[in-house]
């Protein structure tokens, strides 16, 4: 069964993927519920600059081809070896063209970013930046 990813939103806030979040992004079903992976790895800050970068190149991007292609590049950084299959990269992709595409609400990160780990661990409460609403704002 393919997971369901976290929100792009998210998989580009540098203080989702470090700290207590070092954990794949993928969100797997078990007894009717969805939570995060459980499979730690570590995210480095050469990540994080790699992952900024290839969203500047993604925004730049006019080819569809293209950007799919860099999604499937950040997806490669973010996800454990559980969920390095093509059929989970094609879903990661898949899901990532909707998000950036749908409107994100302050609502919707924060039932995201408290999200249980598959393991039981919490995920500890972040705190928003007024630069995503600005941002959304901003596109609408």
């Amino acid at each position: 069964m393919v997971p369901s990813f976290a929100s792009f939103h998210c998989v580009t806030m540098r203080d989702y993927l470090l700290g207590a979040n070092e954990h794949c992004v993928a969100y797997v079903s078990k007894q009717k519920q969805s939570k995060r992976c459980s499979t730690k790895f570590r995210i480095l800050e050469s990540d994080l600059s790699e992952i900024k970068r290839l969203y500047q190149q993604y925004e730049r991007q006019m080819d569809n081809k293209a950007r799919r292609e860099t999604l499937r590049d950040i997806a490669l950084i973010c996800l454990c070896h559980n969920h390095y299959g093509e059929h989970f990269l094609a879903a990661a992709v898949e899901q990532w063209e909707n998000d950036i595409c749908s409107p994100i609400s302050s609502h919707h990160l924060a039932e995201v970013l408290s999200a249980e780990t598959e393991d039981g661990d919490g995920v500890p409460a972040l705190e928003f930046k007024r630069l995503i609403s600005e941002k959304v704002e901003a596109l609408t």
